[in-house]
């Protein structure tokens, strides 16, 4: 552990949720007992907060602390009453506070890869705590302010898809520690009354739903609250009652993200929005407990251009990806929540999978599709198991068989892949993946004519509803296709990985709404001519990294974006005749690399448990036999030379 006082310093940043303390709002930034109008930028590291004690109309200076990488973690660490910017970094494990008293700058070490920051005020003292959540173990681990960050203590409480709740919940002034299973929907409070040896339980939620505990009822205990962006829906237990009656309100939708607060300063929390604009700008809409939750101010933050998309909520709930992975989705034919060895015979139709529940021993096998038809495996019915699938080419028609029916029924949906039959010449593959973050897999091609296009149909529109996106082309070459969830947020987001043939490569990703669609995730070479992009979450951030598998080196390379997309991973593993691809084999929440060899059907992996020095060997498959999940269009192509009829020539 390390703490040290230093001149204020501008660093990089990035995005999470700080600890929720009732008793002192994490973003009173002025100091007058309300919460303020706070956006973080995770791509620049900018600081953008209205003061609530000029009722929202003046911004606080602005300041530059943080960056790409950095998660905020504001808080009062000094006890002053204000709240002070704070940023934690993953992958080094160190936390800086810049003291709102005093300007200076505090460095503290504690945590690292895969620990989540949950500040609070554990000991009481009126100080944030620095403490982090090691969801693999359920440890929490809280260094005290009240020792001036030298003495901790642990507790054991979650574990794996428990997600850290914090908040002061039995009223005695001090954060509790909590978890949320949205598997369930249920909470689990371990009080600080109690010395962190007693808890109670309760139900509120489920999959698609975000935890943000706050006091609604004012009676200075945090109430259990979840909101579902995809309906706008909030959703309230009181603690007053004792967590047995509540209320609903309608707020918010799709694109608006929740950050609950007290911003009218009667005690009770608001319903707090926050939406991003294709000006470049933010939209906060608050509605007021002060008013019975019928009256709403409105004020706009920020000028971001083409990084709004990187701008949230300082206090912002946490989107909870549903379901595990877009890997996992497309490879976990049992259901135990670690990916599974599955191959597909396209010739015949034949499925075969090597289930992770029986130590990859066991082999189940299923037939399905056959000569034309593409696997396209996922969740498609959200119950937590992989469904198998297929895109027959020719038409574009998909077709699932639903885990959550044994198998036994199946339905079929068309994509539209042609535009004016026996005139032009599209050519799409499919690129399945949660778009719109329910926790389901979605149905989308990519390709096109000229423009390259993104056609998604979503299931939470029973897979009826089409939205679409050109995205990704240099004249006639598309670019291979590299969808991926890059800022955990828990859908899917385009993206395409662009090696410009001979040199290096880089990384394009589509933010949505508010950006102009040519914006890099990563604006350096990252890569070369042959390598094959498999982003996935090898550091468990929750968030893709830029992952590659190089033939000519059989070299894995991958940029971490818990370092902010500066520290990077090798993995020496397979051939160049190595069939790459990627999933959590073991159940540890990190990628795993694997590799096939087409000619034997072996597997190998490397085991991220163990941080890549172990490797498990299986067979499975053989000649005529592809591994799955698959990458959606490893090489990019190009549109043939002869378009359209009547330009081709004899």
């Amino acid at each position: 552990m390390r703490v040290t006082a230093v001149a204020v310093v501008c660093l990089l940043f990035g995005a999470l949720r700080a600890g929720a303390d009732p008793q002192r709002p994490p973003v009173d930034f002025d100091g007058d007992g309300k919460s303020d109008l706070a956006l973080y930028n995770e791509f620049t590291g900018a600081w953008d907060i209205i003061r609530s004690d000029s009722n929202f109309s003046v911004p606080l200076p602005a300041i530059s602390f943080g960056g790409k990488g950095y998660r905020p973690v504001a808080g009062d660490y000094d006890g002053d009453g204000r709240a002070d910017r704070a940023w934690y970094f993953p992958w080094t494990g160190e936390w800086q506070f810049l003291r709102s008293s005093d300007g200076l700058t505090v460095s503290v070490s504690w945590g690292g890869a895969q620990y989540i920051p949950v500040p609070g005020d554990y000991d009481g003292d009126g100080r944030t705590d620095i403490a982090v959540y090691f969801p693999v173990t359920g440890y929490w681990y809280i260094l005290r302010s009240t020792t001036n960050y030298t003495t901790s203590f642990a507790v054991n409480w979650g574990g794996r898809g428990y997600h850290a709740a914090p908040a002061d919940f039995d009223g005695d002034g001090r954060t509790d520690a909590a978890v949320y299973h949205a598997a369930s929907g249920w909470w689990y409070v371990l009080t600080s009354t109690s010395s962190f040896t007693a808890a109670f339980w309760q139900s509120l939620g489920g999959p698609g739903y975000s935890p943000i505990p706050e006091d609604f009822d004012g009676d200075g205990r945090a109430d259990l609250a979840v909101y579902h962006e995809p309906t706008g829906t909030w959703h309230v237990k009181i603690s007053g009652s004792g967590y047995t009656t509540g209320f609903v309100r309608s707020w918010g939708g799709s694109g608006y993200e929740a950050a609950a607060g007290d911003h009218d300063g009667d005690g009770r929390a608001d319903f707090a929005l926050l939406r991003r604009n294709l000006t470049g700008t933010a939209n906060w809409n608050v509605l007021l407990s002060g008013s019975g939750y019928t009256t709403a101010i409105s004020k706009q933050s920020g000028s971001f251009d083409q990084t709004v998309n990187h701008a949230h909520a300082v206090s912002a709930a946490k989107p909870i990806p549903i379901n595990g992975t877009d890997q996992t989705k497309a490879g976990d034919i049992d259901g135990d929540g670690r990916t599974d060895l599955v191959v597909y015979a396209e010739s015949t139709g034949a499925w075969m999978t090597l289930t992770s529940s029986s130590g990859f021993a066991a082999t189940v096998p299923f037939s399905m599709g056959g000569a034309g038809f593409t696997p396209v495996p996922g969740d498609y019915d959200g119950d937590g198991k992989t469904d198998y699938a297929t895109f027959e080419r020719a038409t574009g028609q998909w077709s699932v068989a639903t885990s959550s029916s044994s198998y036994l029924t199946s339905f079929t949906r068309t994509m539209p892949v042609t535009v004016d039959p026996g005139t032009y010449r599209w050519t799409f593959v499919p690129a399945a993946g949660d778009f719109d973050g329910d926790g389901r897999t979605d149905m989308t091609v990519y390709g096109g004519f000229y423009a390259v296009q993104w056609r998604t149909k979503t299931s939470s529109s029973d897979f009826t509803v089409l939205t679409g996106r050109d995205f990704g082309s240099s004249g006639s070459f598309y670019y291979p296709a590299a969808p991926a969830d890059y800022d955990g947020n828990g859908r899917t987001e385009i993206g395409v990985f662009y090696p410009p043939e001979g040199t290096g490569t880089n990384w394009y990703v589509w933010w949505g709404p508010g950006s102009d669609g040519n914006f890099p995730i990563h604006p350096a070479i990252w890569g070369g001519a042959g390598c094959l992009a498999l982003p996935a979450d090898y550091d468990g951030d929750g968030r893709a990294d830029l992952g590659m598998f190089c033939p000519s080196t059989a070299r894995w390379y991958i940029l971490t974006s818990a370092s902010g997309l500066t520290a990077n991973i090798l993995v020496n593993l397979g051939t160049s005749t190595s069939t790459p691809l990627v999933g959590d084999y073991d159940g540890d929440g990190r990628a795993d690399p694997a590799v096939y060899e087409s000619s034997t059907g072996q597997w190998t992996i490397a085991l991220s448990s163990t941080n890549y020095a172990t490797t498990m060997s299986r067979t499975l498959g053989g000649p005529g036999f592809v591994p799955l999940p698959a990458i959606p269009d490893p090489v990019g192509h190009r549109l043939p030379a002869c378009t359209r009829p009547d330009n081709c020539s004899s």
